[in-house]
């Protein structure tokens, strides 16, 4: 079994602080010691995914899927992305009414 040491804000000599969003250097780090064969940034704007795919790229995962909402991931047998499998938007109460707003 691996031992693992857990940091806290109780038992730590520094302040810790997280903003839940990892920098690039953070992320860099994170592929390196993982290694993933592929990388499916799932999470923010586009601009964001692109990004995180690009960055998972520049240190040598040797895939990216890049999504956009409503997209379905396959990750095997093939690797592959089927495009508005899901329909997506953002829904409102107007009048007391539940209505798709896009």
């Amino acid at each position: 079994a691996m031992q693992v040491d857990v940091i806290t804000e109780d038992n730590s000599r520094l302040e810790i602080h997280a903003s839940g969003h990892p920098a690039m250097e953070e992320l860099k780090a994170m592929y390196r010691w993982v290694r993933p064969a592929c990388a499916i940034p799932v999470h923010g704007e586009f601009q964001h995914l692109r990004a995180n795919a690009r960055l998972a790229k520049s240190v040598g995962v040797p895939e990216q899927l890049e999504g956009k909402n409503g997209d379905l991931y396959y990750i095997a047998p093939v690797k592959g992305i089927r495009r508005g499998a899901v329909k997506t938007g953002r829904l409102g109460l107007v009048q007391d009414k539940l209505k798709k707003l896009f």
